[in-house]
């Protein structure tokens, strides 16, 4: 897919959502459901307002995206990975659209969504997404496993992100498999908490320990 076909995705999602939101406003009640607890039960609301939030997210994200570079020291290296960096940006806009779609089909039938699964399922392919386009991420302060030893050398950069790709793909799809026989909101949440623990620290040590590994042996 190129570049104007990812841009053509953006704008029928922003436009989409906001179409919508405007047309079928008046039917949304006073209040919606805005947060889930760990037993996917709705614990909060917000005004209806709160509909047209996460097509205003999508707009800051897609600017926030599009600064990057400006304002982040090693921009230069962003255009050694702008196909990946494209494709990240379309994981998290149809992530967030998602997110979205979940929140419609909630304001009227809130039994019909299991937000634990729905958010599993959803964070699952998120993290096969990443873990497959991890390995080629080019040293930055803003996206990737940035601990301050992966941003002091590019090997443990470039070997972390090796170990991470693999480790978030296949977590990723190991936690789409195990949710789909989970039965209990408590317990897929239980896996979604190890699961994020494992792939944030993980990487982190295995970044520490290579770092001490290569300065040692110079």
């Amino acid at each position: 897919m190129n570049d104007m076909g990812k841009q053509k995705i953006f704008y029928v999602l922003f436009f989409g959502m906001i179409i919508v939101n405007l047309l079928f406003y008046t039917k949304l009640p006073d209040q919606i459901p805005v947060h889930w607890n760990l037993n996917g039960q709705i614990d909060d609301y917000a005004s209806k307002l709160f509909i047209f939030f996460p097509a205003v997210f999508l707009l800051l994200m897609k600017i926030g995206f599009a600064i990057l570079k400006y304002i982040d020291p090693k921009g230069s290296n962003y255009e050694r990975f702008k196909h990946t960096l494209e494709v990240i940006q379309l994981a998290v806009y149809l992530f967030i659209f998602c997110l979205w779609v979940i929140t419609w089909v909630a304001c009227f039938d809130p039994d019909l969504i299991n937000i634990s699964f729905m958010m599993s399922l959803l964070c699952g392919a998120v993290f096969t997404i990443m873990g497959n386009l991890m390995p080629k991420f080019k040293t930055n302060y803003f996206i990737g496993i940035k601990t301050p030893w992966t941003l002091s050398n590019e090997t443990v950069w470039m070997k972390t992100h090796r170990m991470a790709g693999k480790l978030w793909f296949f977590g990723g799809i190991l936690m789409i498999i195990i949710t789909m026989f989970l039965k209990s909101s408590h317990m897929i949440m239980d896996l979604f908490m190890i699961t994020i623990c494992i792939l944030a620290i993980a990487p982190c040590i295995y970044s520490y320990v290579l770092y001490r590994k290569i300065t040692q042996n110079v």
